[in-house]
């Protein structure tokens, strides 16, 4: 389906059509399988269910817990562990289900753990959604010391996550936004089902959680608003309302780094009850050197958040919630030119009184102050009323998020340019509304569904901020061979004024009303065949609020130059078009699941579209602001998901395609427009395969023993890209008049993979956990240009732990290592006039840390 908008319809333009795909591949495995489900069945023929009525075991039986257990009714209970021979670990749980517990279900002894995700709006197995998705548990999380959406991407095969200049971007199986000003992710960011659309922040710590969630591909029916690379979905804790829970962290590492968390929950009556959580982190930055003569500060980061939960009656539950952090300090501004262009190199041609020397190391020098200053506060509820017919939920938010950051244009240690963001800025108020069938819901042994409605209003950008040309003289350049935008040349002539030097001031806002329809409905037509269909029906206004620059000129005067709220904006083509645009969309799902060997093995296949908002070039500094086109993806999945060996092992595998039309790139040129601006690229496809596989290694020979690993292949291309900006390899001229159509799609690394080993030990006073885990990538570009200077080596991270957890106490103490190998490798780049601004990732990090839960 496509969209219509109110400006003028949009370019048809060719899209290739894969022919690398191998979907045999999932059906050979699948045969594999059906052997392996005989096999199953023969080993369920000779240990059939526990009837849930039956008597629980004797506990003076000993429970072998390395035999493949019979599987347990989740409603059934379990043998004390502590009358067992071995007790039940939290270790790390790996996502399986062969039975569809609760979800509050113990795990089953011998067996690996089941995770319940609600990626379809509605708690379910993971196993049992046709979805490619990677769940970790709160204990997964733990244990692997992963803290923050950063670290979640070493844990999660075709999951990018790069900070820059203080802001996060996201990109999954490829897809993602590689702007980070003005500019909505193409990945959505969900917290306890609220959609978080800033980038700024997006790497904070996850607090007390029960699970997150990485979804992939596009979720356009039910996540909606510019979920077309997927959905990250991280899932706080509650209130409990029957119990008091506490839970005190504390670690310490290299680096003087210090950081605690805090979780409380308390019951203040039976139906009332409270929760207060929050985090702190100080440590030294792992990068050193000067910025403006002074040394790099301390990173301090701090948080928390308050619930309330209120259940009057058994039908009725209400969640308050307010949550607020705060990030000082350098971190990603500090960034430094690994690759300068030869115009402002040594050799330069231009004029120039300095040049520019390659930092390609954890110090260096900057002439610019380097710091950063964020806060966001977010209110948000959720408030659940079950009827005997449906379920109704209601979901709000109102989020506010003000950041302030300094930022050496140049990364080096002379004085050309500076960006000065004195007053960033995001409102965003949000409002839900879902009806969900239910257990007593007519039909509901063969029909599930869910219908709701959406709405969103934003206001975002830069409310204040200033480019600095510090040392450079914009005549000096013009007559180097560097022009301004022919627009700026005629207002700068027409005023008889002089070439700018100095701070140019500018504001740039843009705001956004959306409203939305969803509906997805799932008939189990067979017992083997089941059948999904859904759609969104999107309405979303974009607007310029403001967007107007100023010149500090030579002479001392300061001059507002342009106002283009006045003026207007242009399309591509150089038309003047409206600074208010309205875009309509409808974007359909449908799925088809199998379950040809046992009820247990799902295979799928799923068509699915989904749209990412339109948007201005609102940083107008010297030139009108541009409309960019809205972003469309169409996406096939072929996927399997199958327990295997008696609930021992799992294994998820999908196959992919994508065709994406209007694909919205970023790039930056001081001297085309203002720093940040978007195009579309018309034509690019992506395709690939990857899985997950999580095994018991010899549960009868060894206790504890798990072994996970995954990988995702990738092959993309922009299918039709010219017109494109960029700069010049060879000089680092910058040209909007190029031809990228062949290149390889920005951060999509043709390999990545990861594996992890863990084994518990029964020790005097508890258990003994030793763990290890590596990550590999195989390298990608940050441009399309696809320059060498502008991309990522392949690298390899390596991690660590060793924990002992005293169980009288339920302490325990953890020895942990972060890329052990001391591995340098890119968090971010940008590529700029000046050359390459990289962002290192952190290098070799130890320390120990103690958690208590009681």
């Amino acid at each position: 389906m496509g969209y219509r908008r109110t400006l003028a319809a949009r370019r048809a333009v060719p899209v290739r059509v894969s022919q690398r795909l191998l979907p045999a591949v999932l059906f050979g495995a699948a045969g594999l399988l059906a052997s392996n489900g005989s096999l199953a069945q023969e080993v369920a023929a000779a240990e059939p269910v526990t009837d849930p009525a039956a008597p629980v075991a004797d506990p003076a039986t000993p429970v072998a817990a390395e035999a493949a257990a019979p599987a347990v009714d989740s409603g059934a209970p379990v043998a004390d562990a502590a009358a067992a021979d071995v007790e039940i670990l939290p270790t790390i749980p790996v996502n399986v289900g062969e039975e569809k517990p609760m979800p509050d279900a113990e795990p089953i002894p011998g067996q690996l753990e089941t995770i319940i995700v609600t990626a379809q709006k509605r708690e379910e197995n993971l196993l049992d959604v046709p979805i490619s998705i990677q769940a970790f548990s709160a204990e997964t999380l733990e244990a692997r010391g992963i803290a923050d959406t950063t670290s979640l991407q070493l844990a999660t095969p075709g999951l990018s996550v790069d900070e820059q200049a203080q802001f996060t971007t996201i990109f999954l199986r490829g897809v993602g936004s590689d702007a980070f000003l003005m500019a909505d992710p193409s990945v959505a960011y969900y917290v306890d089902g609220i959609y978080f659309p800033f980038s700024q922040g997006q790497a904070q710590d996850f607090g007390a959680v029960e699970r997150v969630e990485v979804l992939k591909g596009p979720q356009g029916t039910l996540f909606g608003r510019n979920a077309v690379g997927g959905a990250i979905s991280v899932v706080t804790k509650d209130p409990n309302l029957k119990k008091s829970e506490t839970e005190i962290a504390a670690g310490y590492g290299n680096r003087n780094t210090f950081d605690t968390h805090v979780y409380q929950s308390l019951p203040i009556a039976d139906w009332l009850a409270v929760s207060v959580g929050g985090y702190y982190s100080d440590g030294d930055h792992y990068m050193s050197g000067l910025a403006a003569g002074q040394p790099i500060g301390p990173e301090r980061s701090r948080g928390g958040r308050v619930k309330l939960r209120f259940a009057p009656t058994d039908s009725l539950d209400i969640v308050f919630a307010a949550m607020r952090n705060e990030q000082t300090g350098t971190g990603s501004v500090f960034t430094l030119n690994n690759a300068p262009t030869r115009l402002f190199s040594c050799d330069s041609p231009l004029p120039l009184p300095v040049c520019i020397t390659a930092q390609t190391g954890y110090k260096g020098d900057l002439s610019e102050p380097s710091f950063l200053r964020f806060r966001s506060t977010v209110y948000y509820g959720q408030a659940t009323y079950e009827t005997p017919w449906f379920d109704l939920k209601l979901l709000g938010s109102d989020q506010k998020a003000r950041s302030y950051f300094t930022y050496d244009f140049d990364g080096s240690g002379q004085a050309l340019a500076a960006f000065d963001q004195k007053k960033n800025l995001a409102d965003i108020q949000t409002g839900e509304v879902q009806i969900l069938s239910n257990d007593s819901t007519w039909g509901s042994d063969r029909l599930t569904w869910i219908i709701g409605g959406y709405y969103f209003h934003s206001k975002q950008g830069f409310d204040t901020a200033n480019l600095k040309l510090l040392g450079l003289d914009l005549a000096d350049l013009q007559r180097g061979g560097i022009s301004l935008p022919e627009a700026a040349i005629q207002a700068l002539n027409a005023l008889n004024v002089a070439f700018p030097n100095g701070d140019v001031a500018f504001h740039a806002l843009i705001g956004t009303n959306s409203k939305a329809a969803f509906a997805q409905a799932t008939l189990k037509a067979t017992d083997w065949l089941s059948l999904t269909v859904g759609g969104r029906y999107q309405d979303e206004a974009r607007y310029l609020i403001k967007s107007d620059s100023g010149l500090y000129l030579s002479d001392g005067g300061f001059l507002t130059l342009f106002d283009w709220n006045t003026i207007g904006a242009r399309d591509a083509d150089g038309n003047t078009v409206p600074i208010h645009d309205t875009t309509t969309s409808f974007k359909p799902k449908a799925t088809i699941e199998l379950r040809p060997f046992s009820g247990d093995t799902l295979i799928y296949l799923t068509y699915q579209e989904a749209l990412k908002s339109a948007t201005y070039n609102a940083i107008g500094i010297y030139s009108p602001p541009t409309y960019v086109e809205p972003e469309e993806i169409e996406a096939w999945e072929l996927g399997l998901k199958t327990p295997l060996f008696n609930g021992n092992a799992a294994l998820s595998v999908a196959a992919f395609h994508y065709d994406i039309s209007d694909f919205q790139v970023q790039f930056i040129s001081l001297f085309q427009g203002g720093a940040v601006s978007f195009e579309n690229a018309d034509a690019a496809s992506i395709q690939g395969i990857d899985f997950d596989f999580a095994v018991q290694i010899l549960p009868q020979t060894f206790d504890d023993f798990v072994f996970g690993i995954g990988a995702s292949w990738l092959d993309s291309e922009y299918d039709d890209y010219t017109s494109a900006s960029g700069f010049d390899p060879n000089d680092g001229h910058f040209s909007s008049n190029n031809d990228y159509t062949g290149n390889r799609v920005v951060r999509t690394p043709e390999w990545t993979g990861q594996a992890n080993l863990t084994k518990t030990w029964q020790v005097p006073g508890g258990s003994l956990e030793l763990g290890g885990d590596a990550y590999y990538n195989d390298g990608f570009y940050y441009a399309s240009s696809n320059a060498k200077n502008l991309a990522q080596k392949s690298y390899t991270v390596y991690g660590a732990r060793v924990s002992y957890r005293y169980e009288p106490w339920n302490l325990r103490a953890t020895l942990f290592g972060r890329n052990l190998g001391d591995e340098k490798y890119s968090q971010g780049m940008i590529a700029t006039d000046f050359g390459a601004n990289v962002t290192l990732a952190a290098p070799l990090t130890y320390g120990l840390r103690f958690d208590w839960a009681f």
